[in-house]
């Protein structure tokens, strides 16, 4: 059974369909590498830096004679995939192993220029200690970046990790080390996110020496599943660590030191052995992916079978190829026609059906210049006495002092404008305004003034602090002003003026002060909302030439010929626009005078 998956796997089918696979997952320095070495009994490549950047497909079989592949799977999307660049290394023991793939990652990162790849090291090994199992090695997730690394190798990692969580039959092995809190752990948060009800998720705690002395109860809890309880369990390794390593420790002395270690420190050694090693997860993980295959293999060939089927469908909707060159020249000026036609007839007004709303692609373009002149109007230059909801404004106060603040709304009655301003000074004077007597109950009467926030109604005792339904409250009110006594706050052009004054006498009008001042406002204002009137437009014809070619039946049979055409549209459409940004020239615009 796992042959017909391998073969599903060489046959690039886990693109189109989610195979079994058993993924080894965990922060940096969680010692992954070691626990993947370990369950292969092989020397893997493993140091204090990240080791791993791209996928490790490691497939191991038992066999009497030590020997080993090394290959390269490049993913389907690769740009720089080159089936030639790095031939199956077939090697007759395992001591070359660990090189052979550091040489093929190293490979795969400089043809494609990337410090994270997709592509897959394939390695078969053979021998005598090897069980029946197939595993994943993915990098380490990273959350801060070294010397000579990008902060994109952070978001390339999460993403390479997510596609293989997202992968329904995908087992995680979360590596998880016994120092670090649960509850902080990246990859037990990611595996819940799409492992919610922890069906596919196993986590192995490691270092288990490193453990703080007292804390031991903590871990043990949760090894035995009384603080989170996930349907396959805990498990614990004690790997050989980095010093081990660098003493070169074999990897049997390493099982040794292992076995005494569980077997003689408290807590571990009173609690059920299956919980613990390498010898026993290897065991567990070889009869898991046995079963994964079996209950995988009906649904994977139902849906191999659904896409077959798809695809057959849309094979006979093609019908009779076009094969001479003659009849694709044909065929080509077919749909370049048929796009033209609907195009033109939509620019010249003239239909309406490629839009549900019914709206016509030209009154769209009225709008939006409509609404780029409106943006314009609504600028300063244009705006010097226009007061608007949001306008910045001076209001004469009742004891002759002027106040700032923002108009929040304008009220029309009677004939005459007043407005409700929101005060900088939330207890200015002008709020207060003429005393009205308010009647609260028939003995409670007070002189007031009405002041209004939105829709509630403020009775002020005293400058700030007001009265509502009885009690105090203290906060920035808005009152009506009178039109007379309101005007446009240009305090920023008072410091224009001061900004941009030459030698003329203070007391003079300059002519040179107010053309300097229009043209930096111009530039200013009138430059950003060109650029996104150009933006609006190029998204409206990128939309447009989509429903054209997507409407232009001519073509429903070739989807690829459809996509390559609407690519070759769209390019044409960024070309123009792009063109049409380097000549937006508002040179002629800082000149404040016309002809007329």
């Amino acid at each position: 059974m796992r042959e017909f998956i391998d073969e599903l796997h060489n046959n690039g089918i886990n693109q189109y369909v989610s195979l079994p696979e058993i993924a080894v997952m965990g922060d940096t320095s969680s010692g992954k590498s070691s626990l993947l070495s370990a369950l292969a009994q092989l020397q893997l490549p493993s140091n204090d830096q990240i080791t791993t950047r791209c996928p490790l497909r490691l497939r191991m079989e038992k066999s009497e004679k030590k020997h080993a592949q090394v290959g390269i799977k490049w993913d389907a999307a690769s740009a720089y995939k080159d089936e030639t660049a790095w031939p199956v290394v077939k090697l007759d023991s395992w001591d070359d192993v660990a090189n052979k793939i550091s040489q093929a990652q190293a490979l795969i990162l400089q043809r494609g220029q990337v410090e994270v790849a997709f592509d897959v090291v394939e390695v078969n090994v053979y021998g005598p200690e090897c069980i029946d199992l197939t595993l994943i090695d993915l990098p380490g997730i990273v959350r801060t970046v070294g010397k000579n690394e990008t902060k994109r190798l952070i978001d390339d990692i999460k993403r390479l990790i997510d596609s293989y969580l997202s992968n329904p039959r995908c087992v995680i092995l979360a590596v998880q080390p016994a120092n670090v809190d649960f509850h902080n752990s990246q990859i037990m948060a990611d595996a819940h996110q799409v492992d919610p009800d922890t069906r596919r998720t196993i986590p192995v705690i490691t270092k288990p020496d490193l453990i703080d002395v007292g804390a031991e109860g903590g871990v043990k809890a949760l090894l035995l599943g009384e603080e989170v309880n996930f349907e396959m369990g805990f498990h614990m390794v004690k790997c050989r660590n980095q010093k081990a390593l660098n003493d070169n420790v074999s990897m049997e002395e390493g099982m040794r030191e292992e076995t005494k270690y569980f077997n003689s420190v408290i807590p571990w050694k009173d609690l059920d052995k299956d919980l613990f090693g390498i010898a026993n997860l290897r065991t567990k993980l070889s009869k898991l992916q046995v079963r994964m295959i079996q209950e995988s293999i009906p649904g994977i060939i139902r849906e191999i079978m659904d896409k077959r089927q798809c695809v057959v469908g849309r094979l006979e909707a093609v019908g009779q190829l076009v094969t001479s060159d003659r009849e694709r020249r044909d065929y080509f000026s077919q749909v370049a026609k048929c796009v033209t036609e609907v195009l033109a007839q939509t620019l010249s007004g003239g239909s309406s059906a490629l839009r549900k709303d019914g709206a016509t692609f030209l009154s769209e373009e009225h709008a939006r210049y409509a609404k780029f002149r409106n943006d314009v109007m609504g600028e300063k230059l244009a705006n010097l006495d226009i007061i608007r909801e949001g306008s910045r404004v001076i209001v004469s106060s009742p004891d002759g002092k002027e106040e700032s603040g923002i108009v929040r709304k304008i009220i029309e009655g009677n004939g005459e404008l007043s407005y409700r301003v929101h005060p900088d000074n939330p207890s200015c004077s002008f709020l207060l305004g003429p005393p009205t007597e308010i009647s609260f109950s028939e003995k409670h009467k007070l002189e007031c003034f009405i002041a209004y926030d939105n829709s509630k109604v403020y009775y002020i005792t005293k400058v700030g602090g007001s009265l509502i339904s009885g009690k105090t409250s203290t906060g920035r009110l808005l009152a009506h002003v009178a039109a007379s006594d309101i005007a446009v706050d240009v305090t920023w052009l008072k410091k224009l003026i001061e900004k941009n004054r030459t030698n003329d006498l203070p007391c003079f009008l300059s002519s040179s002060v107010f053309n300097l001042i229009v043209a930096h406002l111009v530039t200013e204002s009138w430059t950003p909302l060109c650029f996104q009137l150009l933006k609006d437009r190029k998204d409206a014809y990128l939309d447009l030439v989509r429903r054209a070619v997507s409407s232009a039946s001519v073509y429903s049979r070739f989807s690829v010929l459809q996509t390559f055409f609407l690519q070759r549209v769209e390019s044409v459409v960024d070309t123009v626009f792009d063109d049409a940004e380097l000549e937006v020239d508002l040179s002629a615009e800082i000149v404040p005078y016309s002809q007329n």
